[in-house]
Parts: C-alpha cells; structure tokens; sequence
C-alpha cells in the first residue's frame, strides 16, 4: 500500500508553547485510509481531524506535538473507531513550524497479535490445569523453556533453578 501522510503547521499560544496543528497537506493514500476528502482536512486542526475519527483525547494530542518537536519524533498506536481500524501514527519534525504525520494501517497485525496472545493464554492454563506433570524443552539446545505446576510439586524444584537451565 501506498504510504499515507499528512503535514501540518505548528500553532503556538501567546506564551510560545505549541497548542495545535494545522493540516497544510495530505497525499492520495490518506483520504483513501481515512475516508476523507482533501478539502475536508486541509485547515483543519489536528485536534479536529483525530477526534472526529477516534477517541484520542486532547493530552494526547498534546503530547504528540510536544513529544514531536522535542524529540524530532514521537510514535503512537490508535483504535479509530469510525474506521474500525488500528493505525499507526510516526510523526516527525525538523523544524519547531511543522509536523509530519506518516500514517499506517496496523489493523491485520493487530488482529493477529491479540489471537496469538488468546492462544498462549489458552495454552498455558491448559498446560498448568493439568494433573500430569508437564515440561516444555527447546529441541535445538535442550534447554528447559516452561514446567507447570504438577511438575513443580513432584520435582521439588523451584521453577528458578530448572527454567533456562539444559
């Protein structure tokens, strides 16, 4: 897919501290990801554009532009609701007058992650329910990876002194 971007304009309050952003640009892929028309986002605020496609609340943003320019980058992961997707959000700056947002769609890989992590949840409460006594070892090096709880009251052992050791 086609990287999506926007660019915006830093807003500074009367006390010179960074408050919002303006959407000077955004390319093809965005309103393509997003649903939204060029001349539906172009002016707007960043805060206005976010919140009207997710809940990201307003210290977020904040901190994304503050994180932003103080650091030349700041990273965030975001549920946007409307879109029913998980995006990525990198932006970067090299001067304190503009912000660049790369956007990208991390909707698969999330889906995948949260059902692998179901899985292991799944497996290891299985793996500890059990009567039996139970021992998980690396076939490359032999090395004690995981020992359930039968295992444990049998052996007397600690799971420090076995897990990791060969």
């Amino acid at each position: 897919s086609q990287m999506c971007f926007a660019r915006f304009s830093v807003i500074y309050d009367d006390s010179g501290l960074p408050c919002d952003c303006i959407c000077a640009q955004v390319n093809p892929a965005f309103e393509a990801l997003f649903s939204r028309n060029v001349m539906d986002v172009i002016g707007k605020s960043m805060r206005e554009i976010f919140q009207s496609l997710t809940d990201l609340r307003d210290h977020q943003i904040q901190t994304l532009i503050e994180q932003t320019l103080h650091d030349g980058s700041a990273e965030l992961e975001q549920y946007f609701g409307q879109l029913q997707r998980w995006i990525g959000l990198l932006a970067f700056s090299t001067n304190r007058d503009s912000i660049t947002v790369v956007f990208s769609d991390r909707t698969e890989q999330k889906q995948m992650s949260l059902a692998l992590k179901d899985a292991n949840e799944r497996f290891f409460k299985l793996f500890n329910s059990g009567t039996d006594a139970a021992i998980i070892v690396r076939k490359r090096d032999g090395t004690i990876v995981e020992i359930n709880t039968s295992f444990l009251s049998l052996s007397r052992f600690s799971r420090e002194e076995l897990v990791g050791k060969r």
